[in-house]
């Protein structure tokens, strides 16, 4: 995972560990749901703000990591990997591939239950949904059904996995040096300096 961030007030990258570090983050992200009718009120997690992906965008997002030449994002790619149940694309590919077969009729069963198209946002409401689904489903009554819900349940695992390092790598993206967020964060800075100094003027 990424260990340090850019600070736009002193132009330096900061430990993410320290509180300094932490604190530009949560910074970055209210700053970023501002531009989405998010809260702007500073939290310790303010995850739960930002845009959730669809099957779609995850797949992307895995394909990206895949290609990608950045040894941070590699890096950040191998701990998603190491956390996983499954291997993402499989699961996502199965996925996808099931939304094409006719009898599905263009959706797919997240966690083998709950019905979505891969447009739809997998948001943790969802994935909670699938969650109480099975709990008031009675155990398995074979070997066949055991081994399916335990193979629904590790994919369900493995995309609220994606989905977590998602927001975490997207977030970085946005925000490390030269990043949309990033020049946002550094126009709004200029911009609050320069205020401030037409004050004292």
């Amino acid at each position: 995972m990424f260990s340090k961030i850019y600070n736009p007030h002193s132009k330096r990258m900061v430990n993410l560990k320290s509180k300094k570090g932490k604190k530009i983050l949560y910074n970055y992200i209210n700053y970023s749901n501002k531009f989405k009718g998010g809260s702007q009120q500073e939290t310790e997690n303010n995850f739960n703000d930002i845009e959730f992906p669809s099957l779609n965008e995850i797949h992307n997002f895995v394909q990206m990591l895949r290609e990608t030449k950045d040894e941070t994002l590699i890096d950040m790619y191998k701990i998603m990997l190491s956390e996983c149940d499954t291997g993402p694309l499989k699961v996502i590919e199965k996925y996808i591939t099931n939304s094409k077969i006719s009898y599905y009729n263009g959706k797919y069963y997240l966690g083998g239950q709950l019905e979505l198209i891969p447009e739809d946002k997998i948001t943790p409401e969802k994935i909670q949904e699938v969650k109480d689904i099975r709990m008031t489903k009675g155990g398995p009554t074979n070997s066949a059904e055991a081994v399916s819900i335990f193979r629904s349940e590790q994919e369900l695992t493995t995309i609220e996995t994606i989905i977590k390092h998602y927001i975490i790598i997207m977030t970085h993206i946005k925000f490390r040096p030269g990043g949309e967020g990033m020049k946002m964060v550094e126009e709004e800075f200029n911009l609050q300096v320069s205020n401030e100094k037409k004050k004292l003027l």
